[in-house]
């Protein structure tokens, strides 16, 4: 495939992706107010020379609000700037999901293009992933900014984790850039994405040798090098005290359209699944193509480790929101939004398993 082509499928993808952000009103969410508020309060601090912005000055009426330290906003200056420059929050917004959605197509693409030799696979596995439920759920119902650049880079880690379990090869410093990326984007991603990385350690114990030791202590010291500026204030402060949130919405002034998504996500979503109301799982076309998928892949006599652990994850994921069991209804587990939030990394898995064959 030539590099002309390869720009028309990223460009066409994200284009279809973006076509509601293309009308002239703005779809609202539960985390819209918050994220707009987060922009708002960098910008605040950049124009008052405040830098670092661990704490936003102005946000809550003026009382403050420590945002910046258990929130990476490295990624949010671009979107600052532009609000210094009296763009419109609305289209600030619509630019933000508009560019994290071209980089998310572009890092499938670049994880496609490894894994894959088909090149309709590789069409396939860009086009589900930058279109699947959980995005857009999360682009346009609860417009969570944060699990949005978490899953733009989370086909980077894929990729290195490929290249380590399957390839056998030690890609540190993708490895280690994937990570801190994901930390500085959304905690909460970033923590299952290091409960997957160390599960997958422990499945493939049997190669766990000094070298790889050597390779994960060397990968995990560069991480924590690169993100100390956020890491080490972050694990200072929940390690202090306790904190409440007393968060008051900075953007209730402001004269949205409301219109609802709920029409095109339920499209892809299956009723056994008990999450939040914004539906972001996986929905029955990623579940289904990958149980056929594996059905078949097995019925050819093929043996493939990774499928078999990409495949364990995805069925110990969908069990886990079924309402059937107890685990949804947890407090700790719904504290820390585990139950759906895990389908960020079982997207990828479906999409994986379902383009093998």
């Amino acid at each position: 495939m030539t590099k002309k082509k390869e720009v028309l499928i990223i460009l066409f993808v994200s284009l279809v992706f973006c076509v509601p952000l293309l009308f002239d009103h703005l779809y609202i969410g539960s985390d819209l107010g918050f994220h707009i508020s987060r922009i708002k309060g960098l910008a605040d601090s950049i124009s008052a020379h405040q830098l670092p912005a661990y704490i936003t000055p102005y946000t809550n009426n003026g009382f403050g609000y420590a945002t910046g330290l258990f929130y990476g906003d490295i990624f949010l200056y671009p979107f600052a700037i532009l609000y210094l420059l009296n763009v419109s929050v609305i289209w600030i917004w619509k630019i933000a999901i508009a560019i994290i959605t071209v980089y998310t197509a572009i890092f499938a693409f670049v994880l496609a293009k490894n894994v894959f030799k088909k090149t309709s696979t590789l069409v396939i596995s860009v086009i589900l992933y930058t279109m699947s439920n959980v995005r857009i759920s999360y682009a346009y119902n609860t417009d969570g900014l944060g699990t949005l650049l978490a899953m733009m880079f989370l086909p980077l880690l894929l990729l290195a984790v490929y290249k380590m379990f399957l390839l056998k090869e030690e890609p540190c410093l993708l490895l280690s850039v994937s990570f801190v990326c994901i930390l500085l984007s959304h905690l909460l991603s970033f923590t299952l994405s290091v409960l997957f990385f160390g599960l997958l350690l422990i499945i493939d114990y049997k190669n766990l040798n000094k070298d790889r030791i050597l390779f994960v202590l060397k990968s995990t010291s560069l991480a924590i090098l690169l993100s100390a500026f956020f890491l080490f204030p972050l694990l200072e402060q929940m390690l202090s005290q306790k904190f409440w949130s007393s968060f008051l919405n900075d953007t209730t002034n402001l004269d949205f359209f409301i219109e609802s998504q709920k029409s095109l996500i339920y499209v892809f979503s299956d009723y056994l699944f008990d999450t939040y109301p914004a539906n972001s799982y996986v929905g029955c076309i990623y579940s289904v193509g990958a149980f056929l998928s594996y059905a078949l892949y097995r019925a050819r006599n093929k043996k493939d480790k990774s499928l078999i652990v990409a495949f364990v994850f995805i069925i110990a994921g969908l069990f886990l929101e079924v309402k059937i069991l107890p685990l949804y209804k947890v407090s700790f587990l719904r504290y820390v939004q585990f139950i759906y939030r895990i389908n960020i990394i079982i997207t990828p898995l479906s999409i994986y398993i379902g383009n093998l064959t």
